[in-house]
């Protein structure tokens, strides 16, 4: 079975939308990843159907370090996710990238671990039965490039 591969399109260089499109669909790839919804999120998804690549995953809330490992923003991101799932199932977008935030000064590793997962689980419900994953991905993230994220320590 062939890899199914995508590429991340914010952190490629910086070049026109169309062109960039084409060589990725020209590559060989089926698909990007977004981060935020910016004014051209329309645009963007336009773009990566012409050229027969889908949008697979995109940012679901506000701020990669002030994020689900602090309880006081449950509410807020609770609120954002459920408008990006909502979004990410009309378009077909299968993924959204949730963030646990920083450390925080105070709120020991474990705790902060748990209060990503109940910050998770007030939206896993609902993002379950519109289809679309909820992806912790500062995994991804080392910790040179961001030393403060809680799973960078």
């Amino acid at each position: 079975m062939p890899v199914k591969q995508s590429v991340c399109v914010p952190i490629l260089p910086a070049m026109d939308r169309d062109e960039l499109y084409k060589a990725l669909a020209d590559i060989g790839y089926p698909a990007i990843e977004i981060w935020g919804r910016g004014d051209d999120f329309d645009g963007v998804c336009a773009a990566a159907e012409t050229y027969g690549l889908k949008v697979v995953s995109m940012i679901g809330h506000d701020s990669l370090p002030d994020g689900l490992n602090r309880p006081e923003n449950h509410d807020r991101i609770e609120a954002e996710l459920r408008v990006s799932i909502d979004i990410a199932a009309e378009r077909g977008i299968g993924g959204l990238i949730c963030f646990s935030g920083n450390i925080v000064e105070g709120i020991e590793e474990d705790e902060a671990i748990d209060n990503t997962a109940d910050g998770l689980r007030r939206v896993a419900s609902y993002a379950e039965d519109k289809g679309i994953n909820l992806n912790r991905s500062e995994e991804h993230t080392s910790e040179l490039q961001s030393p403060d994220h809680l799973v960078c320590r």
